[in-house]
């Protein structure tokens, strides 16, 4: 009980025993009145830490001297800038203060959608990873606001600091926003600097606010002093609450056409919300880039984000279904740690992917995850992506893995009626293995490009502009099922995207001959002792009869869906291709013989 209470809690707070606020009493308490005020603090702290960026004498390697509190007392930019710092932990308090702003949003954006029969202030879908102990802070790190202020204030403030309509009217802060990003007017933040009390607009354009500003002024600092202020004030708390926010976004945004948030609430609030991924993956590619958070941190992120290479939780499963923005975190993370680690973290997700995979397959699940129930896509992607940073020796035990993998399906029932889940799987399996054993030695030009846009450019991370971007994703389409899937198949907006791809271009022409990776070929036919490849060729065999399930003796007992009928037909093609360009075995080269 104690351990439960002191959770969330900073070590000095909890010796002391003071009070902790919970952030979701804060953000009902969180109206128009605080984004004003907010935008404001942020602009005249952006005046301050500019003086601190041209100032030319950083003050030393010592701590800086604070200004006295009195106006006509001569100061430096730093010494200005270490008063606020000092006063207050800035970098927790704008940390939490996003937080709040964006999950304020997200609750107004639902209630949009869904108008609420009771509490106009229950969470939204974002809400799901954050519980009473991890949104809780300590009072020092929280804002301190007063529930009933606004009722007295919010009318006079309103009037007071209103402007008059003109078509000139900028929004509010944006000139904190990074130089890279453009203010997008709209009609909801024209006039007032005070947001319109139930729109979701004004809160997360402060949202992605203050992450720019964090990322311009504290994590890009030049400043000795601001940059060991920003490492020294990162702590666990914000790691979880960071891979709380990031997923939730993936979840809003990936399984769209746009790459944004659906199309239902608007063009102009889909602006909004790509201005704040693009704050936020900036904010955090800039945290992994610039070295800001140790190895411990880097764990408590990818734990959070349920991706973390060196755990093996939940029988050593891997997840199938992880989007763009998370992947991102997870690619810089490897690629920066030393070759040795990074080799041993994309063997370790390798082997629990192809375990996965294999269980789904043989041991149906008896509870439905719709979100771990296929592969997606920038997954696969990435993952093959990182298995061409590994050696030789180190891809062929992947292969082998694979192809291991294959005939482990084959020892159990590949017969009777097979789930969707299941066909999905198995074809995600046979399309990796087809992958290696066509492009073990070299990657193919056009994966690194897919890996690039998907993980930076379809999150805002690069580019300039917002609006008008090319697809939300690229890939290559296994165009004839995935067309016929997305005109017949079940007409949901939020279902993966795309259902039936290929990792390369998947037209057959048989024209040409058929061209496998020497090395693969040479790995498959000559490590009997670890796969024994008539055997292997028996499984692909067998594999073929998944078509069964669509005539009509078995469809009479159980009915099919089109996604199966779907699956079968992509899970056959990729199978059938394979044996098409594998050498036969021994076995049949020698009853060919008789």
């Amino acid at each position: 009980k104690t351990g439960k209470e002191d959770k969330g809690k900073s070590p000095s707070k909890s010796r002391d025993g003071s009070s902790r606020i919970n952030l979701m009493k804060v953000q009902q308490g969180f109206g128009v009145l605080s984004v004003a005020l907010a935008c404001r603090a942020l602009t005249m702290m952006s005046a301050l830490l500019d003086d601190l960026q041209v100032e030319a004498n950083d003050g030393g390697l010592g701590e800086p001297t604070p200004a006295q509190l009195h106006i006509l007392t001569p100061a430096t930019a730093l010494q200005r800038a270490a008063r606020v710092l000092t006063s207050a932990p800035l970098n927790q308090f704008l940390f939490y203060l996003a937080t709040i702003s964006y999950r304020k949003a997200c609750t107004l954006k639902r209630i949009q959608k869904h108008p609420p029969e009771g509490d106009t202030f229950s969470t939204s879908d974002s809400t799901t990873y954050y519980d009473d102990d991890i949104i809780s802070c300590s009072e020092e790190s929280s804002p301190d606001e007063d529930d009933d202020s606004e009722p007295l204030l919010g009318l006079w403030f309103e009037e007071t600091i209103s402007v008059p309509d003109t078509t000139h009217t900028t929004q509010p802060g944006a000139e904190v926003q990074d130089n890279t990003s453009k203010t997008n007017m709209t009609p909801d933040t024209t006039g007032s600097i005070v947001p319109e009390k139930g729109e979701p607009n004004g809160y997360i354009s402060l949202a992605s606010q203050i992450f720019q500003f964090m990322n311009k002024y504290l994590l890009n600092s030049e400043s000795a002093y601001i940059q060991d202020y920003v490492e020294t004030g990162l702590a666990e708390q914000q790691m979880v609450i960071l891979a709380a926010i990031i997923r939730d976004l993936d979840r809003e945004t990936a399984r769209t056409e746009t790459g944004t948030i659906s199309v239902y609430f608007g063009a102009a609030l889909g602006v909004l919300y790509s201005e704040f991924s693009q704050a936020l993956t900036r904010y955090t590619h800039n945290l992994l880039a610039r070295s800001l958070l140790v190895e411990s941190l880097q764990l408590t992120l990818l734990h959070h984000l349920g991706v973390s290479p060196t755990q093996s939780d939940n029988n050593n499963a891997w997840p199938l279904q992880v989007y763009p923005r998370t992947l991102a975190v997870l690619a810089q993370i490897l690629l920066l740690k030393p070759q040795a680690e990074k080799d041993t973290a994309v063997i370790n997700i390798w082997n629990r992917l192809i375990h996965t995979l294999v269980e789904n397959i043989c041991n149906y699940p008896t509870t439905y995850d719709a979100d771990n129930e296929d592969m997606n896509v920038e997954h696969a992607q990435l993952l093959l992506f990182l298995f061409h940073s590994l050696n030789l020796m180190q891809k062929k035990s992947v292969l082998l893995a694979c192809a291991s993998g294959i005939i482990r399906v084959g020892e159990s029932s590949v017969r009777g009626l097979l789930r969707e889940s299941q066909l999905l799987c198995l074809s995600r399996l046979l399309l990796l293995f087809e992958y290696m054993m066509k492009h073990l030695y070299d990657a193919p030009p056009v994966l690194l490009q897919h890996v690039q846009w998907n993980l930076f450019n379809a999150t805002s991370m690069v580019g300039d502009t917002v609006q008008g971007r090319a697809p939300a994703r690229i890939f290559c389409p296994w165009k004839e099922i995935e067309d016929n899937y997305r005109k017949l198949g079940p007409q949901d907006e939020f279902s993966m995207k795309p259902r039936f791809y290929s990792i390369i271009n998947s037209e057959l022409n048989n024209q040409e001959h058929p061209k496998l990776d020497g090395l693969a070929c040479n790995f498959i036919l000559g490590s009997a002792e670890k796969v024994k490849y008539p055997l292997l060729m028996d499984v692909l065999i067998e594999i073929l009869n998944v078509t069964d399930q669509t005539i009509p003796s078995i469809k009479s007992t159980d009915k099919i869906s089109f996604t199966a009928l779907c699956a079968t037909q992509y899970c056959f093609t990729i199978c059938w291709r394979l044996l098409l360009q594998l050498p036969p075995s021994t076995p049949y080269l020698d009853k060919l013989a008789l």
